[in-house]
């Protein structure tokens, strides 16, 4: 995908190739396993990570070794450069084999082995800070010698070809931004065995026209939707992520004013945390600002269903372009959609998933009691609040109270009244990760029939907690049309988000 990583090859930093194996190969595996590889890899992990470079030239085969005493400025560089950052304690290696005729890396830009390599050894790990997944791989070529590996020494590529080679890329890449005539997908590709951290199950290029790049801002953004329910939206890229995050700058046009990103997302297996969400990793590069980042799409659900990304040529249209959906299900058969979406980053009308994510909202004329939640209690403008008693709140829509209201009860006891509803059935909804369900059914009030919808949840707002008499909260939601549950359930489920 034309991304730089650091990885060390008895030269420089080099560029990762895109034919790198994810996996070793058969005969990779088996050397892995062998005890003389096990033992060169625990003394280059110690060497690295104790920042002994005398240990490290000691790995170099011995005609190496002779090569490297002829260069001993370059052979600083190169040690210091192996030793800048440590390497974690959980790692993965991968094995991969070197042919008789294989091309070696960067023997183009006028590389020179000291020793013809036989395998080439990744050492790849990630790190977690924040939530944020960082990964990096350290790349060495390998020869034998009798029982023994070692590694192999070679010098470093010609600085003015690579700069070249660079210079051509980019003229290349400023051709392929010029004829793009609509914003969109301008290439797709599905890799059903990834080779490296850049290149995912799905991947595409999209690139936007020098009137969409200046037009408007754009933004990346995660929409989970559980079916029924209320959707909810998390930005993993642009201008309105927040925390200084890398990704903010990511979607933004270069020093030519176009905008363009590759993007990719998926592993080969589907991994699922102990809390029930599938975790699909994503990476993100920058075509015009050089920014790339990790991430993750967390997918509501314990089972994965239909997959459809969007296809070469699918166009941004109306400020939206949908990049892929992910169908999932629970362990109750509840039935999630969760949408990647690239749209104009800018402010909307208050709507039923700008509610939802929290926007627009405003501090309520009434507030919790202390010991139910000690945050400010936010609502929609346009809707008020009305104090029933102890913990008891009605919010409804400003000059038109037929249209519907929401119930927010406080109460110590963990069950609806009634207990069960012959005949009503469930929607899921999931409030920052936690995952409940909605219990709809038609009834009667004031003798008008109307539609309900309500939740109890265990009260998980941060609190100042004094006895039982709120440890649980009961969402109810009454209206005479659906039309008006679709508006009044969003602003329940922002209500109490905000809350948290």
């Amino acid at each position: 995908m034309g991304i730089a990583i650091a990885f060390f090859c008895g030269t420089t930093s080099l560029m990762a190739q895109k034919e790198i194996p994810a996996k070793s190969d058969e005969e990779g595996a088996k050397i892995v396993q062998s005890a003389q590889f096990k033992e060169f890899i625990g003394k280059y992990v110690a060497a690295v990570n104790a920042k002994n470079r005398k240990a490290l030239t000691a790995l170099y085969d011995p005609v190496s070794q002779a090569a490297m005493a002829k260069n001993e400025k370059g052979v600083a560089d190169i040690l210091n450069a192996a030793v800048e950052e440590k390497i974690p304690a959980k790692y993965e290696v991968v094995v991969s084999m070197v042919g008789p005729q294989d091309p070696l890396m960067f023997q183009e830009f006028g590389t020179i082995y000291a020793v013809r390599p036989t395998i080439l050894v990744q050492i790849n790990s990630s790190t977690e800070s924040g939530g944020d997944v960082s990964s990096s791989s350290v790349m060495i070529y390998l020869a034998r010698s009798g029982d023994n590996w070692y590694e192999v020494w070679s010098n470093p590529p010609d600085e003015k070809k690579m700069e070249a080679a660079v210079r051509k890329d980019a003229d290349d890449e400023q051709q392929k931004e010029k004829r793009v005539k609509a914003s969109g997908v301008t290439e797709y590709h599905y890799v059903s065995h990834p080779p490296d951290d850049f290149t995912k199950l799905y991947n595409w290029v999209v690139r936007m026209t020098a009137e969409d790049s200046k037009k408007d801002k754009y933004e990346i953004v995660q929409i989970d939707q559980p079916v029924g329910g209320i959707p909810e939206t998390k930005v993993l890229a642009g201008p309105s992520r927040s925390g200084g995050h890398p990704w903010m700058d990511a979607l933004r046009p270069g020093d030519n004013g176009l905008l363009g990103f590759e993007l990719g997302i998926g592993d080969k297996a589907v991994t699922s945390p102990s809390n029930g969400m599938f975790r699909e990793p994503l990476f993100l590069f920058g075509l015009g600002s050089g920014v790339s980042w990790t991430d993750s799409v967390l997918l509501p659900g314990t089972s994965l269903g239909e997959v459809v990304p969007a296809d070469k040529g699918a166009l941004l249209t109306d400020g939206t372009l949908r990049l892929i959906r992910f169908n999932t299900t629970d362990e109750k058969g509840g039935k999630f959609v969760t949408d990647v979406v690239l749209r104009v980053a800018k402010e909307q009308p208050i709507t039923r998933e700008k509610v939802a994510s929290g926007g627009n909202k405003v501090a309520a004329n009434r507030t919790w009691a202390p010991n139910e939640c000690s945050n400010p209690l936010k609502i929609p403008s346009g809707y008020h609040v009305l104090q029933d008693g102890t913990g008891k709140y009605r919010i409804i829509p400003d000059g038109d109270e037929s249209f519907g209201s929401i119930a927010i009860s406080f109460q110590a006891k963990g069950t609806l009244d009634p207990v069960s509803v012959p005949g009503s059935r469930e929607a899921p909804m999931k409030i920052r990760g936690r995952q409940f369900y909605w219990r709809v059914y038609k009834t009667e009030a004031d003798g008008k029939s109307i539609i309900r919808k309500e939740v109890l949840m265990p009260n998980f707002l941060p609190r100042n907690k004094e006895g039982n008499q709120a440890d649980y909260i009961w969402v109810r939601v009454d209206a005479l049309t659906q039309q008006g549950i679709n508006t009044l359930a969003p602003v329940a489920h922002g209500i109490i988000r905000d809350g948290m």
